[in-house]
């Protein structure tokens, strides 16, 4: 970078801060995640292999402080995989129907 005097005025956390609110603007505010009690469980229940249950990814939903936000999140941005707010893809997809109706 050449020197021609010009001082920049921004800093490294000016920049993540930037880089910080595009990603929220693109995705949402995903703070959320953080009390997710699926954060501290096994993922892969989550993603379960085709045939297999997600029973046990259901069941770590039904008392989730931000299942409601999760459910939301993942219609909001057609996530096609795993358990979401407790719901599997196709359960998504009827709520989105229903909610559209």
């Amino acid at each position: 970078m050449p020197c021609d005097g010009h001082v920049s005025h921004t800093t490294d956390e000016d920049g993540a801060e930037a880089l910080l609110r595009r990603l929220v603007k693109q995705v949402g505010d995903l703070s959320w995640q953080l009390e997710a009690r699926c954060a501290q469980t096994d993922p892969d229940a989550f993603f379960p292999d085709r045939g297999r249950s997600a029973q046990d990814a259901k069941k770590v939903c039904e008392d989730c402080a931000v299942r409601e936000k999760c459910l939301d999140w993942a219609i909001e941005h057609n996530e096609r995989f795993g358990i979401w707010g407790g719901l599997s893809q196709q359960e998504r997809k009827k709520l989105r129907r229903a909610r559209r109706a």
